[in-house]
């Protein structure tokens, strides 16, 4: 890392006080390159001609980086934090909203309601099958299937239904071990989905995938094909679709504002729930009038529209704030 050039700036005392603010030693350098590639960004300006605005939009540009990681942003922010509070003591940095800036990369805690750790920790030693050694236990079978999915890095949703539907066809099966059953077992929950309960292809085709995951990533048992398998039939119906005015009714039956802010994303850009409450700060982008959603569906990013009337009333309400 080269030293920042000279511009009549005492970077020493800066050193000093992010060293006496707590910064330790091996992150104290990194703070000097975070302030001077802002004044880098502003050529031909002294520190004392800056105002919030300009650190502002700095920030804003630096948020819409989707490679920078949340905890190199927080670091942008406290050393912007402490130049120009302790160091250039601008008069409007005492009034600027650091903590804002700072919560807008925050992590999301590892017991997140959204995040797969917060079911029961599941250890290696679940994942050797032993099933030949000890008598079959259901809650055993669901700890391995689990385990198999996180190494998947498949979705907390995905989990829950996989394991939702393996413990129906064990109990469809009289608690059975799954090793004891052949293809036309798993024939005969499909087609019992398909008949007996009338449900869509797509629940029965996510109950065949559960069944086959189970078999071939769990078990070690190839599937191949089904032979006898009735796949199920729904007939296609138009969508019943809400009038703006009925949509407006709906949205006002809503009291809490948290709720109303989650049911009013969900409607405006399409977002699946747990895209939603996942939302940080740092992903909504008011200037651009739009939301970065973060491992969607597939582990992939992608943007959705933030309605602009939206965009500008929430801005409003966050500066008035």
């Amino acid at each position: 890392m080269t030293s920042p050039p000279a511009s009549g700036i005492d970077w020493q005392a800066f050193m000093e006080i992010c060293r006496r603010e707590g910064v330790k030693d091996t992150a104290v350098r990194w703070y000097v390159v975070r302030a001077e590639r802002y004044l880098r960004a502003h050529p031909g300006r002294a520190p004392d001609d800056h105002e919030c605005g300009d650190v502002q939009d700095y920030l804003e540009r630096a948020g819409r980086e989707s490679r920078l990681p949340a905890w190199l942003f927080r670091q942008l922010v406290h050393a912007l934090q402490l130049f120009f509070c302790e160091l250039v003591r601008a008069q409007w940095a005492a009034a600027f909203d650091w903590r804002y800036w700072l919560d807008a990369a925050r992590e999301l805690e590892p017991d997140h309601p959204t995040l797969a750790v917060h079911h029961q920790p599941i250890t290696s030693a679940v994942l050797k099958d032993d099933g030949d050694q000890q008598p079959f236990s259901l809650p055993r079978l669901e700890q391995q299937l689990a385990a198999r999915i996180r190494l998947k890095n498949y979705s907390i949703r995905t989990e829950e239904a996989y394991v939702s539907w393996v413990s129906r066809y064990v109990r469809f099966h009289d608690g059975r071990d799954p090793r004891t059953l052949d293809n036309a077992a798993i024939a005969a929950y499909l087609n019992h989905l398909a008949l007996d309960r009338n449900v869509t292809p797509s629940t029965q085709g996510q109950a065949l995938s559960a069944l086959v995951f189970l078999y071939e990533q769990v078990l070690d048992r190839e599937v191949g094909s089904i032979a006898g398998l009735v796949a199920a039939k729904k007939p296609r119906r138009l969508p019943t679709v809400l009038t703006r005015e009925e949509v407006r009714r709906v949205l006002a039956c809503v009291q809490d504002q948290s709720f109303a802010l989650i049911v009013g994303l969900l409607y405006g850009t399409g977002m699946r729930l747990l895209e939603c409450v996942r939302l940080r700060i740092k992903d909504v982008d008011f200037g651009y009038s739009q939301i970065t959603v973060r491992d969607g569906k597939g582990q992939k990013d992608r943007v959705v529209p933030l309605c602009r009337n939206d965009a500008n009333r929430r801005s409003r309400s966050r500066s008035d704030s």
